[in-house]
Order: C-alpha cells, then sequence, then structure tokens
C-alpha cells in the first residue's frame, strides 16, 4: 500500500487530483493517484517504486527520441518502423519533473491527458497479458498476481480493472465499475462488461463508427504486437476512451465521423498503450520472438471489438466468421456448406459429411473498413474452451485445383513439398498452451514448411503437449473422428478435395487434469468377464470402461466426466490387434463417452475450408478421391502410432502379466 494514507492536502498550484483515474493506484486507495494539470492538458503519473519509475522513465524517452525522428529519413535502425507505429499509440510524452507535495519529493511521468476536451468522458482500463508479474517478481508477489482475476486471464490474457461510463440511456448518469466488479467477469459476462461501457442499446447494438474508430487504434496494436521482437510487456493496460456526449444524436445509426472528434477537432475515440513500469528488454534465449503473453490478450480485445462489428448484437453465439474468397472460390464454398445442410437421407455421402464439418450458419455481408465483406458463419470449435490448442492440417499432396494456372500448380507443388512427399499432408501452423511453461506457442507457415518425413512427428506431439507423457483420452477422442473421417473418405466418390483441411482443436485446461490424475488410483470396472488365454497369460480384448474416474479436486465422477480404456497387456505387445478391436468398438466407445455430458469431449477433428471442393471431372475415372485418402490415410496412422506409443509408455515391466 501507498505511504500516503489520506488524500494529500498540500497540492502545489495548478494541479489538481484527477478525477477520471479508474484504475491503478488512486487518491481514494488513500494513493497519491494521477495529478491533472491545470492549464496544458497534461496529467502526472507517480512513477512510484525507484525501479519501476527508472523503467517507465527509459521507455518513453526512447519513444520520444523516436517521435523526433519519424519525419526524418530512417536511421538504419531495423526497429525504426515499429517505434514509429508505437508513437501513433502511445499517449505523448512531456518529460518527468518532481514536485514537493507535503513535504514529500515526488517524481512523476507527464503526459497527454486522453480526455481533454471531452464532455463526457467514457475511459476503460484493459490490462493486457495473462501473466502481469515481471521477472523480479518475488514468488509471493506472482502468487498474488496469478491469483487476480483468473477467469478473464485465463481465457482472454487480458482483465479489467476499472472503467466508467457516462450512459446516454440514463441522460448522462456517470457509472463506474472498479476492482471488485473485474474480478468476477467470467468467460460468459465479459462481453457485458464491455456492452456496458460502449453504451449498447438495449437490443445489443454498438454505434459502428465508434466500433470502427476503436479498431482503427486496436489493428495498429495488434499489428505492433505480431511484429515486435524488442520488449516483454508485464502488467501494461489498453486504454479505451470516447466521449459519450458525441453519442447523443437524434439517428445514432448515421452518426457522421466528425461527431467523434473533441473540441479541438482531433479524434475523441482512442485506444491507447499505457503502464510500462513493468517493460523488459527481451531476454536473449527468446531473441527474434514475439510477445506471445501480450500478444494474446491483444488479439482477444481486437476479436471482441470485431464480433461486435460483424454481428451488431451482444450475444456470443458461438460462431465466428470466415471472410469468403474472391472470384469463383467463395461461392463455390458457399454452395458446398449448403449442400452439406440441406442433404437428405439419400444422399449419403453428404449426409455423413454433416457431422464430420462445423455447422454452417449460413452467409452474410458486413461494412469492414468501408468496404462490404462477405462471410460464412460457421461453429466455433473452440467455444467453451479454456486454453484452446489448434491445429490446421492441409489434406493432399496436391493442393491446386483443376482450373489453376500453370504458375500457381508450380507454386503450390513447391509448398511444403518435404511433408507433402513423405505424407499426403502439411502443417501450416499450429498454436497450444504449453502444460510445461503455461505460455501459448504459435508455429506459423515458416516452420511448417520446414517439417520433414521426422519432424512432423515432433510436431504433433509438441501440439498434443506430449512432454509429460501421452494422454489415452485425448488420442481416442481425436480418433473417434479421425476414423470417421477416413471412412467417408474411403466410400466417397463424388468429390474431389483440393487444399483442403482437417482441424483439431482441444482444450488443454482439460488435459491437465486427466494426466495429473492418470493412475494415482484404480477406476472400479464392470463386472463383466474378460477372456484369459489357457496359458495364463492375458490377451487383447474388447475395451471395457471404467464406471467412474477422478476430477481435478480428487473426486470420483461419473464414467461420462472421464473415460480411461482398460486393456490386458499381452507378454507380446500386440498392439496391432488392439488398435483394431478399438477402432472396431469406437463407436460403442463414443456413446459410452458421451452419454448426457456431450459437453465433456474436449478433443475433436472438423474438415474445414471447401472453397477448392469440385464434383467429379467427367474425364476423371471413377472412384474415391486418393489425394484425399492418402492425406488422411496417414494422418490416421500418426495418431494410431501415437496410441501405441502410449500403451507402450503405460505398459507394465516386460514380463509382468
Amino acid at each position: 500500500m501507498s505511504e500516503w494514507e489520506s488524500i494529500p492536502s498540500d497540492l502545489p498550484a495548478g494541479v489538481s487530483q484527477l478525477e477520471n483515474q479508474v484504475a491503478g493506484h488512486t487518491a481514494a486507495q488513500g494513493c497519491l493517484g494521477l495529478l491533472k494539470a491545470a492549464s496544458d492538458g497534461t496529467i502526472l503519473k507517480p512513477t512510484g517504486k525507484v525501479l519501476c519509475g527508472i523503467r517507465e522513465i527509459a521507455f518513453y524517452e526512447r519513444l520520444e527520441e523516436a517521435r523526433q525522428q519519424q519525419h526524418k529519413q530512417a536511421n538504419g535502425d531495423a526497429n525504426h518502423h515499429l517505434w514509429t507505429v508505437l508513437c501513433q499509440v502511445v499517449p505523448r510524452y512531456f518529460g518527468h519533473p518532481k514536485l514537493t507535495i507535503d513535504g514529500k519529493v515526488v517524481e512523476f511521468v507527464q503526459l497527454e491527458d486522453l480526455t481533454e476536451g471531452l464532455k463526457w468522458p467514457c475511459i476503460m482500463d484493459v490490462k493486457i497479458g495473462r501473466r502481469t508479474w515481471d521477472p523480479l517478481a518475488t514468488p509471493e508477489k506472482r502468487r498474488a498476481e496469478e491469483n487476480k482475476y483468473k477467469a478473464c486471464r485465463q481465457r482472454f490474457g487480458l482483465c479489467i480493472p476499472g472503467f466508467q461510463l457516462y450512459s446516454v440511456r440514463d441522460g448522462g448518469t456517470l457509472i463506474r465499475h472498479g476492482k471488485d466488479y473485474g474480478k468476477k467477469l467470467t468467460e460468459d459476462n465479459i462481453r457485458d462488461a464491455f456492452l456496458l461501457y460502449l453504451n449498447a442499446t438495449e437490443d445489443g447494438r454498438v454505434s459502428r463508427l465508434l466500433l470502427e474508430q476503436f479498431l482503427h487504434d486496436l489493428h495498429l496494436i495488434r499489428d505492433w504486437a505480431r511484429k515486435q521482437t524488442m520488449f516483454r510487456l508485464y502488467s501494461s493496460s489498453v486504454l479505451l476512451v470516447y466521449d459519450a456526449a458525441r453519442l447523443v444524436e437524434p439517428n445514432r445509426s448515421e452518426l457522421q465521423r466528425e461527431s467523434l472528434t473533441n473540441s479541438h477537432g482531433t479524434r475523441s475515440v482512442r485506444a491507447r498503450m499505457i503502464d510500462f513500469a513493468h517493460a523488459f528488454p527481451t531476454e536473449s534465449s527468446e531473441a527474434d520472438t514475439v510477445d506471445e503473453n501480450y500478444l494474446q490478450g491483444v488479439d482477444s480485445l481486437v476479436d471482441i471489438f470485431e464480433q461486435f462489428l460483424a454481428t451488431g448484437q451482444s450475444i456470443d453465439d458461438g460462431s465466428v466468421l470466415k471472410p469468403v474468397a474472391k472470384l469463383l472460390a467463395g461461392p463455390r464454398e458457399i454452395k458446398f456448406y449448403e449442400q452439406i445442410e440441406k442433404a437428405t437421407g439419400e444422399q449419403k455421402e453428404l449426409v455423413l459429411l454433416r457431422e464430420l464439418t462445423p455447422q454452417y450458419r449460413g452467409h452474410q455481408k458486413l461494412p469492414i473498413g468501408g468496404e462490404l465483406i462477405e462471410f460464412l458463419k460457421l461453429e466455433d470449435l473452440t467455444q467453451g474452451m479454456l486454453e484452446p490448442c489448434i491445429m490446421d492440417v492441409k489434406i493432399g499432396r496436391r493442393s491446386w485445383d483443376p482450373i489453376a494456372t500453370e504458375e500457381k500448380r508450380r507454386y503450390e507443388a513447391s509448398k511444403y513439398a518435404e511433408s507433402r512427399e513423405a505424407y499426403g499432408f502439411c502443417i501450416p501452423g499450429f498454436q497450444f498452451y504449453s502444460l510445461q511453461t503455461g505460455r501459448l506457442q504459435r508455429y506459423g507457415k515458416e516452420y511448417g514448411k520446414k517439417l520433414t518425413e521426422v519432424t512432423v512427428k515432433d510436431a504433433l506431439r509438441r501440439f498434443l503437449n506430449a512432454d509429460g507423457g501421452l494422454c489415452r483420452q485425448q488420442l481416442i477422442q481425436f480418433l473417434t473422428d479421425l476414423w470417421n473421417i477416413q471412412k467417408w473418405a474411403r466410400t466417397q466418390t463424388s468429390f474431389r478435395l483440393y487444399a483442403s483441411s482437417v482441424l483439431l482443436v482441444y482444450d488443454a485446461r482439460r488435459l491437465k487434469p486427466v494426466l495429473l490424475h492418470a493412475g494415482k488410483k484404480t477406476p472400479r470396472t464392470p463386472n463383466t468377464p474378460t477372456p484369459t488365454s489357457t496359458s495364463g497369460a492375458s490377451t487383447p480384448s474388447t475395451p471395457t470402461f471404467c464406471t467412474t474416474s477422478i476430477n481435478e479436486l480428487g473426486d470420483v465422477e461419473p464414467l461420462q466426466h472421464y473415460f480411461k480404456i482398460q486393456r490386458s497387456h499381452s507378454t507380446n505387445h500386440n498392439f496391432e490387434e488392439d488398435i483394431k478391436t478399438i477402432k472396431e468398438n469406437y463407436t460403442f466407445m463414443l456413446d459410452n463417452l458421451v452419454g448426457s455430458y456431450e459437453e465433456k469431449i474436449w478433443a475433436k477433428a472438423r474438415m474445414i475450408d471447401f472453397a477448392h471442393t469440385f464434383p467429379l471431372m467427367p474425364t476423371e475415372p471413377p472412384g474415391v478421391d486418393r489425394n484425399y485418402l492418402e492425406g488422411i490415410d496417414n494422418l490416421v496412422k500418426l495418431f494410431e502410432d501415437l496410441l501405441k506409443d502410449c500403451e507402450i509408455q503405460n505398459s507394465p515391466r516386460q514380463g509382468v502379466a
């Protein structure tokens, strides 16, 4: 807590306590808080602890140096452009003066007042990052930080310590919410907090212009975060500011751009990066890597605002919007999804496909950046997942379609050559939450292009968080879907799929307790006779299922919550036969797994991307799509091999029955 036990009484002439502070150490908490300079449109922020102040001043000084140079020719610094971008999304810096307050000399950072000229300033502090403690934090500090705003940080990588708004619906009534409100926010209600702050109408609609102007700045911040490798930002915030008085118009749905400027003619809607007391240079062990901790939070913030803009409503209905490709590919994909959706019992191939693809929810055109963009609306496969891990596996050795130009064919054939040659598929990208570090890790095209026959397996194990051991439950859930896709590909003869993918999705939050408690207790099994060999050695048999299992707290739960395949290990380790038995019984297994707890399935595979799906050409011989089938067969085989490894990992010592 601050050394100030009450609001300072002896403030120097020309400064006053800032009334609009919504987070941080405030006067209401007995701290000095932010001060406002009466005449020059600036605020004074106390530097706080010595090292924190030194770091923050150094950051602003370096930024100001870049600001002075941004109109000159680049000085050869590879990061010159990133500093220039940063200048656009950070409040202007005016030095670090010292003032004497109540007999104490206090150093401040003097910054632009973003609320200057606003009649009804609406302000929200969004703290960015799942991790907020810096490398110098004590264990006690780390524990305290990790316990705050847990639900929002784990899911979105951000939290809301405080905000204020002037409610247009209530005639300009000031509403303020602080830390206690922010700590109660979860995945289910955080969007309501943003809608409240944005002065949404009763039916949940927000001014499109307001969203667009916020997104202008948020896109700059996100683009910067996606490229910069210089810093790691801990406990930094994005400050959202706008003037609610500008929303009081006869027709709010047709606001003019000029209506959201302040009295000085500058934009009154702004998102700005603030709080750099815990900005650290990137360590050498992480050189040339982006700040994933910060990026996750910014990505989530942009996603929330883009969802409001795209849907025009307050309800997150578990959908994603995929931009439709231009020219022929877009209409082709829409047509294919509509065929799947409308398929009847006679169209067995399409009826089966409906179970293997995200649910199709139509298509719509939305104005984005002044242009009408068409989107496919599809089921969000990560809905409800706290730590979604996602891998895109593009299926097929050949990815160019029949109408591709020769140039396009050569280009496509040159990409991911080694993995495609070996397996008939490639991995353009994936992300996962590491159980070892707790951090989100992303791997993109450059990583995927380097994968070989050997390292593809390493990539799969990395994605599956297999460092701590393979998880049978996770593998079986994936294989249940992959076997269904494989079965469809082995029988369908109507279509040829090019550049189509299988999306693998699981929740790392659900994986962790399963691995943690594996083998700690022996669940009860049904009293069903198990065949044994006359020699006394156990033989592979139909998998039996435990009726109970252990949840995250160590309590016993019904079968449908968690399941574990119980198998008898033969002395010969006949895993090929076991896989065959499991596969033959996977439908039964899935029925037992789901029951009335369908949401307990936390790993799934779905077919996506049909912009280059063509009906069988008249010149082609009838038959299955060998190009697609080869890729899915090899993907299934790799997962079956992982399941065998998992069985070996969990098998008794050689010679023990």
